[in-house]
């Protein structure tokens, strides 16, 4: 695999320059993880996925990146052994941290790390990659993939896994109609739209509490989770009011926000932008299913704060589906093909400008249930979520998804920009109001 980037591979490369840009998945699980079936399934998935043996190099001015597969390193694996009867908590938030903050090297390669740590009979597996090749599923994939092969090899001596083929530009992958100057309608109508609607309600963003350099951020994180009776009295709920699981917590989050910000006196606006996530694996005419990339687009709404939670849980569902089906998510991976700029120098002022006057700083990125068994061999699994890094325009993210009969809600914000206080209030808010609901049907039911 050596070609030039594509558009949307530059827009990650350039990112990453200025402040990390990674996404984390997390499996805890007990029994013996053995680290030579774990590096020996890694040396498999390397030659399985194109993307893991891939590094990027640039002219030395900084322009004209290539991924380059010739000669990129192995896979690191971190193994931390610890004398312990269970994993402590500084030692997990230590780690993560890292994982959080910590840049993959784009130069030298692979985008891509492993760590794990070993607590005898309690482990915790943390797979790190570059946001370039990997969104949260495929992130999740490779997890899973490790998971199955590590297993595989109690009972035999090698993995003959599949090879994936390579593949070229994101862009180019993309049905026929949504490529090239034919997608030019879309995307300027479709900005046009968005621009429209932004100047109209002027939504309500984070205000940095401090200015801190891309550079220098970095970020936080908190763990909230629903368990399977609040999950499924919520799926109960949503069915009920005509939305979505992601409707509603996209709309708890939009409240939990915006309340936070009126009692720091910062809500100018009864509108707030946020993300939300399209994912658009089973729109290509290609059969990506197994494969890592990015194959998630974030769209940006502006909610209704002043509506109860259901009706702006509905209206956030209705739009996120009215624009899907208008094929809104390719129109703005387009844009951001022509946009992105052809160095770091060129790119400070866009990136100056989307994180002042963008759409938005809060996103919601929910992936939905993500199966994995509860055991692989002699391995158990505990719990599977997944952490991402908020890189130069985002200021919170709640990352989502529901595995092993547990959602987990995520909080990703940048220290001193979001006071710390103010992450754990929104954080507590947004679980405050989903078992508000769900208690209140519970109740109701008795």
């Amino acid at each position: 695999m050596n070609r030039q980037l594509g558009g949307s591979e530059k827009n990650y490369w350039l990112a990453n320059q200025f402040s990390t840009n990674n996404v984390i998945s997390v499996i805890n699980g007990k029994g013996k993880l053995c680290s030579k079936r774990l590096s020996k399934t890694l040396s498999a998935l390397q030659q399985r996925h194109p993307s893991l043996r891939i590094h990027v190099i640039a002219d030395a001015d900084g322009k004209n990146p290539k991924l380059i597969e010739h000669g990129t390193p192995s896979i690191p694996l971190k193994h931390i052994k610890l004398d312990a009867k269970s994993i402590p908590n500084p030692i997990f938030n230590e780690q993560l941290e890292d994982q959080l903050n910590d840049s993959l090297d784009y130069e030298q390669g692979p985008l891509c790390r492993v760590t794990l740590i070993d607590a005898n009979d309690y482990w915790c597996l943390m797979v790190c990659c570059s946001h370039m090749i990997s969104d949260a599923t495929s992130v999740m994939i490779i997890a899973k993939e490790i998971l199955q092969g590590v297993s595989a090899l109690e009972n035999q001596d090698n993995l003959n896994l599949t090879k994936l083929p390579e593949r070229p530009p994101l862009e180019a992958c993309f049905p026929k109609q949504h490529q090239g100057l034919q997608t030019l309608p879309l995307v300027i109508t479709s900005q046009i739209i968005l621009a429209w609607q932004q100047m109209r309600k002027k939504p309500a963003r984070i205000t940095p509490q401090i200015d801190v350099p891309y550079s220098e951020r970095t970020n936080c994180f908190l763990q909230k989770s629903l368990d399977i009776d609040t999950l499924v009295t919520l799926k109960t709920l949503c069915k009920k009011e005509g939305t979505s699981i992601h409707g509603i917590l996209t709309a708890a989050l939009s409240l939990s926000v915006a309340k936070e910000l009126k009692e720091k006196n910062q809500l100018n606006s009864t509108y707030l932008g946020i993300g939300s996530p399209v994912n658009f694996r089973k729109d290509l005419p290609i059969d990506v299913h197994e494969e890592l990339g990015t194959y998630i687009c974030t769209l940006f709404s502006f909610v209704d704060i002043s509506l109860d939670e259901w009706h702006l849980a509905r209206a956030i569902n209705n739009e996120i589906q009215s624009r899907y089906r208008n094929n809104e998510h390719f129109a703005t991976l387009n844009l951001l093909k022509w946009l992105a700029p052809k160095s770091k120098e060129a790119g400070v002022k866009l990136i100056d400008y989307i994180e002042r006057k963008g759409p938005g700083n809060v996103c919601v990125s929910n992936i939905g249930t993500y199966d994995l068994e509860p055991a692989y061999g002699s391995l158990k699994i505990t719990s599977a979520e997944w952490f991402a890094s908020l890189s130069v325009t985002g200021y919170l993210l709640m990352s989502v998804n529901t595995t092993l009969e547990s959602c987990h809600l995520n909080f990703t914000y940048i220290d001193k920009i979001v006071p710390e206080q103010t992450a754990i209030n929104i954080a507590n808010n947004v679980e405050k109001l989903l078992h508000r609901l769900t208690n209140k049907l519970t109740q109701t039911s008795a």
